[in-house]
């Protein structure tokens, strides 16, 4: 009898303790679920995050390619009747907005043009940057009124990969003066792209086309 009653006692408490393991594990298994939605929505959330960022910042690129992208302490407007009269010199830069890859498709190309100026004392006047499209018709002025380019400093400007426009036969018209004595600037272009995990790259060197005096 005493056994008896012992053993369904047991039985009872064994029944109690899987219960209790039983909620446990349901328990446990609906945190985890709610975890894993969370988390789901955690990665989502930040995922729309890292894509507004992207776009903002692409938006940002494109603005920049309508300025020079150089701080202005070097690189500013001349004050009107601060600089003499002298030779202008136009520099043609040949750039490549676009390129053809093998399959007859093209593969669009980021363009930075950099002006140096290569004097140690004297000034560089950029008096005008101006980027031309394959047929030759006028894309962009980037200089409304000449700039100032301290001794052997730098100005850059800046075209987007996505702004194709230029074309194939795209280029740079450069035009500077400086005092007669001080050092030519060295004008060159950089384009690069990519597309997947491959990427070009390659430059392009200025060539003066007219040279104007007094």
């Amino acid at each position: 009898m005493i056994f008896t009653i012992f053993t369904a006692f047991s039985f009872v408490g064994l029944m109690r303790v899987q219960q209790n393991l039983s909620q446990t594990i349901m328990r446990r298994s609906l945190v985890m679920n709610i975890a894993n939605k969370v988390q789901k929505f955690l990665w989502g959330s930040l995922s729309i995050v890292m894509l507004t960022a992207c776009d903002d910042f692409n938006l940002k690129n494109e603005s920049v390619a309508k300025s020079p992208i150089v701080p202005k302490e070097f690189f500013h407007p001349v004050v009107e009747g601060s600089v003499v009269n002298t030779a202008i010199n136009t520099v043609y830069i040949p750039v490549y907005s676009e390129i053809l890859v093998s399959g007859g498709g093209k593969l669009n190309l980021a363009i930075t043009l950099s002006v140096r100026n290569t004097d140690f004392a004297q000034p560089l006047i950029v008096n005008k940057v101006s980027y031309y499209n394959s047929a030759g018709k006028l894309i962009e002025d980037y200089l409304e009124v000449p700039y100032h380019l301290n001794p052997m400093a730098s100005a850059h400007f800046f075209v987007a990969q996505t702004d194709a426009r230029g074309g194939l036969g795209a280029n740079f018209i450069v035009q500077w003066s400086a005092d007669k004595l001080a050092n030519e600037p060295v004008i060159e272009a950089v384009m690069a792209g990519s597309t997947g995990t491959q990427g070009t790259s390659f430059m392009s060197h200025g060539r003066t086309i007219v040279r104007k005096g007094n």
